[in-house]
């Protein structure tokens, strides 16, 4: 999470969304030292710890939402408050991938270990990675929140960039999970666990159209 004091804005990092890749852009070009910036915890919080500035409250992980800024003074509720959305299936299937790449996971990567490993349409792993996307954005009060789509970063940023300073040319893609997702959706889920994601993650989904349609993104549907 960063909350940029000057523009009282603050970028929402929420999980297998191009966060840490976002977060490193906007500290390395726009923050200053008066910023609120949160540590990056990687895959193993007890053991990897990088801070980018020493005046952020600390965190009890870095997927923090709007409505814990909030509450524990990080961010005013009268900030624009960012984050991006992505493609429900597409999410998950990110998430298992990328954690058999950090060797989470003992047997090696499977369409029936992936098919094992969702409960309801859940991919069972920490909570913020569980967490319905849209929760992130949203507070008891309305608030001035902004979606971005995942599909659509690069542009996002560089209309960003337009308004608080930057160069998109030093933007880079961290974090990134092996393969192509939107090839790998149909192989790896049935039609029944497609309806029980779509069941589990019903308003992420309607975010995500609305979020492309918004923007005039052609929306993933499979």
């Amino acid at each position: 999470m960063i909350y940029i004091n000057r523009f009282n804005l603050c970028f929402v990092r929420i999980p297998k969304n191009a966060s840490s890749s976002v977060m490193d852009y906007i500290y390395s070009e726009i923050c200053d030292e008066t910023d609120r910036v949160s540590r990056a915890f990687e895959w193993d919080d007890s053991q990897y710890r990088k801070v980018y500035h020493v005046n952020m409250p600390p965190l009890p992980h870095s997927h923090v939402d709007a409505k814990f800024a909030i509450e524990n003074g990080i961010a005013p509720a009268s900030a624009r408050f960012y984050g991006i959305v992505r493609q429900p299936f597409e999410r998950q299937l990110s998430l298992y991938l990328y954690r058999q790449l950090g060797g989470r996971y003992e047997n090696p990567p499977s369409i029936e270990e992936f098919r094992s490993k969702l409960v309801d349409g859940v991919l069972q792993d920490k909570p913020q990675q569980m967490q319905p996307q849209h929760t992130f954005l949203e507070y008891s009060d309305p608030i001035d929140a902004h979606w971005w789509v995942l599909d659509n970063i690069v542009e996002h940023l560089r209309e960003f960039s337009n308004t608080y300073g930057g160069n998109i040319k030093n933007f880079k893609h961290l974090n990134r999970s092996p393969g192509q997702k939107n090839e790998l959706v149909d192989l790896f889920y049935t039609s029944h666990l497609k309806q029980e994601v779509r069941r589990a993650y019903e308003k992420d989904f309607e975010l995500y159209e609305r979020t492309c349609n918004l923007h005039g993104i052609r929306p993933r549907a499979y």
